[in-house]
């Protein structure tokens, strides 16, 4: 989020999700000269298949078509009273199919 930082040796970038996989029992995090933020997050991987599309994650495409129609006409998702600008408009919804 802020600052330099290492993660077992490799410099990370600001603006950057890293994924580091499963099963790990540790990892090294050292800082710069300056403090360093950072955002981790962690925990037991899903017990079903989901799909993440633009702010939204869900376990069906309808599911991601039904929150995409809730966002655009303002319902159940809160507003972020701190930006200045016009609430952002979803993009169309195009599904695609993810090799695996």
């Amino acid at each position: 989020m802020q600052g330099g930082c290492r993660l077992d040796g490799q410099a990370l970038s600001i603006d950057t999700l890293y994924y580091l996989g499963c099963g790990r029992r540790d990892l090294v995090l050292v800082s710069g000269r300056e403090p360093a933020r950072l955002l981790l997050l962690g925990g037991a991987p899903f017990g079903e298949t989901i799909l993440m599309w633009w702010n939204f994650v869900a376990r069906t495409a309808e599911e991601i078509v039904s929150a995409r129609e809730d966002w655009q006409a303002g319902r159940r998702f809160g507003e972020v009273q701190a930006y200045g600008g016009r609430r952002l408009d979803a993009p169309p919804f195009t599904p695609r199919r993810v090799a695996g």
